[in-house]
């Protein structure tokens, strides 16, 4: 239960950063972003945003599996640390197109 409580508290901040990148245009918030390496700062803000909310996304679906289904949270945490892994490693790897 308390692993369901703390992935929808996850999701809802990750949705919540997610939109302010991609529909508010601010990228200032994302760590280590230089203005002068981003050739493109709208597509660069819509790649980021749109995958963080993807993230925030499955992370609240797997919030509320966690309260259907309680005796599956260590299977439901694995996949979703998993998830995490992987949607990271996809804006990193993203991100470099909009290098300079």
């Amino acid at each position: 239960m308390v692993l369901a409580i703390f992935a929808l508290i996850f999701s809802v901040v990750t949705l919540l950063i997610g939109y302010l990148i991609e529909y508010q245009q601010m990228v200032e918030i994302i760590a280590d972003y230089d203005a002068q390496k981003v050739t493109d700062k709208e597509e660069f803000a819509k790649w980021v945003g749109s995958n963080l909310i993807l993230l925030g996304t499955v992370g609240f679906l797997i919030g509320i599996a966690g309260f259907f289904t309680p005796g599956t949270s260590k299977i439901l945490v694995l996949f979703f640390v998993g998830i995490l892994i992987v949607i990271a490693g996809r804006i990193s790897m993203g991100c470099e197109k909009f290098e300079k």
